[in-house]
This record gives C-alpha cells, structure tokens and sequence, in this order.
C-alpha cells in the first residue's frame, strides 16, 4: 500500500485573503489530482509500478469505478444528509434535502469522471452547499467528512488510489466555492444591514426635522405666551404672545437679566419659588408681572422643567387675564349696584326712622320750654340717631366700594 503525506492547500476565508490548511493524504483520506482516466497507479506519473504484497497492481477500469459511485449515490446523499442536518438549519423538508444532495453527490461523480478536472463545476457546488446550509462553517467540515469516507468506501485499494487525485482536488475546489460564497453572503448581509441602519437613520432624523418643525410652528403661533429659560433665569427662547402683553420687543428681551425679576410683588413671587421647589413645577397660577412701563399685568402662570439641548431648563406658559381681571371687577361693581338698587327701598325706611326721630326730639327741644335736663336728654336722643345714621351709610358706603385685591399669606 502507497505511504500517506501531507500537502498544504491555500483556501479562500470571508474574513482573510487565503488561509492554508493540511490534507493527509492516505488510503482512506483523498488526494488533491486528476480525474478517473488516468489509471495506472497513485505514482504513475514517475513511471513506478503501484505494489502490493511484493506484487504489482493492474490498471484500473475506470467504467467499472463509475458504475460503483453511481450506484452509491443515494447511500451517500443519505450519509450527507445526517452529518449536515445535525449542525446546520436547513428551512426544506428533509425529502427536498436529500434530493438536492442527491443531485449534488451526482454532480461529483461525474466531475470525478471528467478529465481535465473542471474546477469551476467543484467550486459550483461548493456554493450550492453554502447556499443550502446558510454558510454553516461545520456543514463544509462534515461534507469534507463524509464525502471523503464515504466515496472511498466500495472500493478496491487500487481504485482509492486512482480517485484520490480527483477526490482531493474536488475538495479543495467545494471548499474554495463555499468560502467565497460565505464571504459573499456576509458582505451581502453586512450590506443589507448597513443600508437598513442608513434608512432607519433617515427616517429617524426626517422624523425628528418634522417633529421639531411641527413644535417651532406650535410655539411661535401659540395664542398663549411660550417661553423656555434656564436655571439661571436667563431667558431662551419665546413668543410673541408671550411679549405682547408685558410691552416688549423681542430687541428688549436681552436687557431683561432673570425671568424671577419680572414678577410685580417680591412676596408673591416669593410664594411661587416656594411651591416650585416644593412640587417641582407651577400649575395655573395667577400671579402679577411686571410691565416694560412698570406697571403690571395679570397673567395665568405654568411652569414645567424641560431638557433644552442637553441642559436641565423650565418652559413657562402664560396667558394675559388683565382684561378678565377688570371685567370681574366691573362684573362685580355692577352687580353690587344692582344690589342697591334693590336694597333702595329698605334702606329708605331704615334712613326715614332715625330722621324721624331726631326731627321731632329736636323740635320738643327748640318749640317747648323745657328743663335743662330734659333738652339734654332729647338732644342726647337725637345724637344716638345720628350715629345710627352713619352706621348705616358707612355700611352702604363699604357694600359699594371696590373689593381690595392685595393678597395675604394663608
């Protein structure tokens, strides 16, 4: 029997430009060569007769190797199968499997049959498989197995040596056929990947340009004050409806130096800064500004926090409520002078009794000649009276006047 040797054969990997890899060239393990049609020994190129048991062998009939390998078919496409199937996911019935290897184990017989080797056909099927087995690196490892064992299996030690040439080269070409077809198939997904992330990063930032354009265009059109400031107070961005009401140009925004020394009242805006901290934000709360003029203004207050590019920030809302201010107090006033034109007719009586009274003590006291105590005693009558009257009018006089609005704290 020939003495095995190994030979280095360079393959191509997806992820390196050629890795080499050593094949043990033995009885069993084939050789890479040529095909079937030369017959005449594993070293009948040198011209040395192949021995055995000090003898030498006769040629090989290549018709009847053929026909071995044909008939073995089946039995390896089976063998195939369950060395791949157990390592690989494979999304086909198992019938469809077998079929395809089937076809494939087909193939290889005649590449072996073929002289010159046809590489090309080898490294087709080497695609085919890592097409099949989504490129499963131990689906090549198991077939190398499998195909190695099991095509040298029925047949003589002579005929071994002859296929070995061929076998080995057809290896080494699947092999090469395979790897570029997984380096393919990783660039492809590593293409489709990239180009995935690219979309969804456009669709991500057009997204986010409209978001952001929808809130500048709700910001600025707002019907109500808007305004973003920072920690400090300085202030960030706003609205016109924001500055209308306090008379301000946006030019006069940057003289104003804190948003806190807008509020009118130092006590009140106190309060606020206070329920701030307290809550960590501001809901609806009416509160008195200041004015460019320095006069001031009414106006409905929310404060919420906010991360304006990347810093902590609050965002105010503000609605001008002077005009509904006043228009409650007149609201007010009227409807307390409706409530005196109703009371008129009450109050005639109660003004007409005391007046009644001092008219006629005070007549007792001028018509008649009365003792001294007794003029005092009707005078001291009618000035009770009188002080009943003014109790009455300071009473009228309260009911009509304007409600004070300063605030006290509860």
């Amino acid at each position: 029997m020939c003495a095995g040797r190994v030979i280095n054969v360079r393959m191509a990997h997806p992820t390196t430009s050629w890795i080499p890899i050593a094949v043990n060239i033995t009885a069993e393990i084939p050789v890479l060569g040529r095909g079937l049609g030369q017959r005449r020994g594993c070293l009948a190129d040198s011209g040395a007769p192949i021995c055995r048991a000090g003898r030498e062998i006769d040629a090989v009939d290549p018709s009847q190797l053929l026909q071995i390998l044909c008939s073995r078919r089946d039995a390896i496409a089976d063998r195939w199968y369950q060395a791949i199937a157990r390592v690989s996911y494979i999304p086909l019935e198992g019938a469809e499997v077998r079929q395809r290897l089937a076809e494939l184990t087909e193939q290889i017989i005649a590449i072996l049959d073929a002289e010159p080797f046809e590489r090309d056909k080898a490294q087709a099927i080497g695609v085919a498989l890592a097409r099949l087995t989504h490129a499963q690196p131990e689906a090549l490892g198991r077939t190398q197995e499998v195909l190695a064992r099991h095509l040298l299996e029925a047949v003589t030690t002579e005929q071994a040596v002859a296929l070995r040439p061929s076998l080995v080269a057809l290896l080494g070409a699947m092999a090469t056929g395979f790897l570029q077809q997984a380096r393919d198939t990783i660039l492809t997904e590593q293409e489709r990947i990239r180009c995935a992330l690219v979309s969804e990063m456009r669709e991500t930032e057009q997204a986010l340009r409209e978001s952001e354009a929808r809130y500048r265009t709700l910001f600025e059109n707002a019907p109500i004050g808007m305004g973003v400031f920072d920690a400090g107070g300085n202030v960030l961005a706003f609205n016109d409806a924001l500055l209308a009401p306090l008379g301000y140009a946006r030019g006069d925004v940057a003289s104003i130096e804190s948003i806190a020394d807008m509020c009118y009242d130092p006590d009140e805006r106190d309060r606020v800064l206070a329920v701030i901290d307290k809550r960590g934000f501001l809901h609806q709360r009416e509160m008195r500004v200041k004015r460019k003029d320095g006069a001031y203004c009414h106006m409905l207050l929310g404060l919420v926090p906010i991360t304006w590019k990347g810093e902590h920030c609050w965002q105010v809302m503000a609605l001008d409520i002077t005009a509904r201010k006043q228009a409650e107090r007149q609201a007010s006033r009227a409807e307390r002078m409706a409530a005196m034109g109703r009371l008129a007719t009450a109050l005639a009586h109660e003004i007409n009794n005391p007046l009644q009274a001092m008219r006629t003590n005070l007549e007792l006291v001028l018509d008649f000649d009365l003792e001294p105590d007794e003029q005092v005693g009707y005078l001291d009558v009618a000035r009770q009276e009188i002080d009943r009257l003014s109790k009455i009018t300071r009473r009228v006089l309260d009911f009509t006047q304007p409600a004070d609005e300063t605030r006290h704290p509860v």
